[in-house]
């Protein structure tokens, strides 16, 4: 903050008029700055004095001990203001912990586990036992459950392979078991 910035904020300081943020700003630059410091305090002696004469009242002793009072009392609030910051903080992360944890304990949730069933082998899920198992012994496991299977599709693609390369070289399928020799006359 500039000296300018600061003189710009002395009346709105001695009305109370600036806000936190403000207030922190003003009260920094007035703690290094001895020239504006002692404009405010002139400010303030001269405001303050002219406000207890237009309302009766006794002057005060001593107008620098009020200055600095009004100072500590600035600070005082920029502490309070931080505190509650900090209190409203930690108090909505403590509601969202309870939020968080009321909707993860759910008592019509909570059932009985049911017990794995015995046999895994018949499970198309693979996760649950497989590091437990090396590779080789799974794949060994995967081939024998479906050995058959593999079995019937090796010898009928074998059967349309033949058929489809005697019919490739004549194109037409062959009805005798000759041989191609015979097909190429």
């Amino acid at each position: 903050m500039t000296c300018k910035e600061a003189q710009d904020l002395i009346m709105p300081y001695i009305n109370d008029k600036l806000d936190v943020d403000q207030l922190e700003e003003f009260l920094e630059h007035i703690e290094y700055c001895s020239d504006c410091k002692e404009e405010l305090e002139v400010y303030f002696t001269l405001l303050t004095g002219m406000k207890q004469l237009d309302e009766d009242k006794n002057l005060s002793g001593n107008l620098h001990i009020d200055f600095e009072k009004s100072l500590r009392k600035s600070e005082e609030r920029i502490r309070r203001a931080r505190l509650n910051y900090v209190r409203k903080r930690m108090i909505y992360v403590i509601i969202c912990c309870v939020f968080c944890i009321m909707l993860n304990i759910n008592p019509s949730a909570v059932t009985e586990l049911e017990a794995p069933d015995e046999n895994l082998e018949e499970s198309t899920y693979f996760m649950e036992y497989y590091y437990f198992l090396d590779k080789q012994t799974m794949l060994n496991k995967e081939i024998e459950k479906h050995y058959e299977e593999m079995m019937e599709y090796i010898l009928e693609r074998q059967a349309n392979n033949i058929i489809d390369i005697k019919s490739g070289i004549t194109g037409k399928p062959i009805n005798n078991n000759s041989g191609i020799k015979e097909d190429l006359k």
